[in-house]
């Protein structure tokens, strides 16, 4: 377990605060809001080192911590997903049909596809992220590359 001193938060600032951020920003597609959200995971993060609560695993901690921050903006903005342009997927991915499909995919497939294949995630770590277990995070992106491989052919 991590130390709940101020050493250890900082070392988690300066390693993973640029991993955190390309999650969200991944996830808002708004370089302002992944900004505020990025401070706001690592807030949250000092208030529960604060409480006594470090992690095991810290990396997968934040990106818990993120998620939830980003639910919470998108229900405070009364949203359930915020929209994809199909120019951040072309500048990207430089391919505008994976963008497209990308765009046919669900909120929740295009994020477990992120953290795989661009964040390379472990399974571990992603069912951290997602809330499940590490077989649920194979068959979850598994399906979801299925889905993406349907969409493509389309």
């Amino acid at each position: 377990m991590l130390s709940t001193d101020s050493a250890a938060l900082e070392y988690a600032f300066a390693r993973f605060r640029s991993d955190v951020y390309a999650f969200v920003l991944s996830r808002v597609h708004d370089r302002h809001d992944a900004e505020e959200l990025t401070q706001q995971t690592f807030a949250d993060a000092a208030a529960a080192f604060a409480r006594g609560a470090a992690p095991h695993a810290m990396r997968p901690w934040l990106f818990s911590v993120a998620q939830r921050r980003i639910a919470d903006e998108l229900r405070r903005r009364g949203r359930r997903g915020l929209p994809i342009e199909p120019a951040a997927h072309e500048d990207a991915l430089g391919e505008p049909a994976l963008g497209g499909a990308l765009e046919r995919l669900s909120p929740d497939d295009r994020e477990l596809l992120f953290l795989r294949f661009v964040a390379d995630r472990t399974h571990g770590e992603i069912g951290a992220i997602v809330g499940c277990s590490e077989a649920a995070s194979k068959m979850r992106v598994s399906r979801a590359a299925r889905r993406l491989r349907r969409e493509l052919d389309v």
